[in-house]
């Protein structure tokens, strides 16, 4: 909780779950918006249950995680440049 207040950082999993039962929010790729300015806005989860067909059990097997990804742009983008953020985004 502390990250999210500190100022220009943020992060790209928002409003979602990230653990295979899908109870709560484990994962995320937090980073310094000032300096990030890659960051194209897009961002997901990779649900392994519904990706591969799985039970909740097989995918446990795997891990308790699923996956998180976000799109970061292949050029450096001007220093002054902030990053993108999806609407509704909380951050600092």
């Amino acid at each position: 909780d502390r990250l999210g207040t500190l100022d220009n950082i943020s992060w790209a999993v928002s409003g979602t779950t990230t653990n295979t039962r899908r109870t709560k929010t484990y994962d995320n790729l937090i980073f310094q918006r000032t300096t990030t300015g890659e960051y194209t806005g897009r961002w997901g989860v990779l649900d392994l249950q519904n990706t591969y067909g799985l039970s909740q059990k097989q995918a446990l097997e795997v891990s308790d995680h699923n996956p998180v990804w976000a799109t970061f742009t292949a050029r450096e983008v001007h220093a002054t440049t902030t990053a993108s953020m999806p609407a509704g985004v909380n951050h600092r």
